[in-house]
């Protein structure tokens, strides 16, 4: 969504939920963290939202 003070500026909050990545494996073990998507199936949709700029709503990932 714009800014009224600078409307070239734009800010998405992004919460790609769980991912199979060290951390989760470090705190919870990584046989239950690999039953996470790993950053390659989330990685694809950030990309698509800096590319595209979307000007506001809610998107999936696939």
């Amino acid at each position: 969504m714009p800014a009224v003070e600078e409307p070239r500026v734009a800010v998405w909050w992004v919460d790609p939920g769980e991912m199979n990545t060290a951390m989760p494996a470090d705190a919870v073990g990584a046989e239950d963290a690999a039953a996470a998507p790993g950053p390659e199936t989330v990685v694809p949709t950030l990309r698509r939202l800096i590319e595209e700029r979307p000007a506001i709503g809610r998107v999936s990932h696939p």
